[in-house]
C-alpha cells in the first residue's frame, strides 16, 4: 500500500501560543526544542510543535515509518522569531491510508529531526524525536 503525505512549517497564532514557554536555554536544546505530547492522534492532518529560542533559521523533516514501504522524508525550512510557537505537521490526504495507519497503529511512528541556525549568533543545535501515534 502507497501512503501519500505531505508537510509543512506553519506559524502558531499569538492567542493559540498557551502551554509552556521557551525558558531558559539548556545545554541539550540551547536553540530549539520540541512542546507538547510525544503522541499524535490519526488525523488527516498530525501536528507536532517546537519553539526556538531566539531568531532562527529552521529545517525540519518529518518520515513517517510504516510496515513496508515508507512515504518519503518531508523536509521544510523557514525563518522564525524568538519564543514562537511552530507547528509541523503530516498530512495523510486519502481514508485508505489513514485506516491504514488505525489498523497498524503500534508499528507506526513520526519520525522528526530539527536542525536550527540562529539567525544572530550563528550557532547550530539539532534535536530528533520519535512520535508514536495514537487513536
Amino acid at each position: 500500500m502507497l501512503l501519500m503525505a505531505v508537510g509543512a512549517l506553519v506559524l502558531v497564532p499569538a492567542s493559540a501560543t498557551a502551554g509552556p514557554s521557551a525558558g531558559k536555554a539548556v545545554a541539550d536544546d540551547a536553540l530549539a526544542r520540541y512542546t507538547g505530547p510525544q503522541k499524535v492522534k490519526i488525523e488527516k492532518r498530525m501536528s507536532y510543535f517546537m519553539i526556538c529560542t531566539e531568531d532562527c533559521s529552521l529545517t525540519v523533516s518529518s518520515t513517517l515509518v510504516v510496515p513496508g514501504p515508507d512515504p518519503p522524508t518531508l523536509v521544510d525550512q523557514k525563518n522564525f522569531a524568538a519564543n514562537t510557537k511552530i507547528e509541523a505537521f503530516v498530512i495523510v490526504k486519502s481514508r485508505a491510508g489513514r485506516n491504514f495507519l488505525k489498523a497498524n497503529v503500534g508499528k507506526s511512528e513520526i519520525k522528526s529531526k530539527i536542525s536550527v541556525v540562529g539567525i544572530n549568533s550563528g550557532d547550530t543545535d539539532t534535536d530528533k524525536r520519535t512520535f508514536k501515534l495514537k487513536l
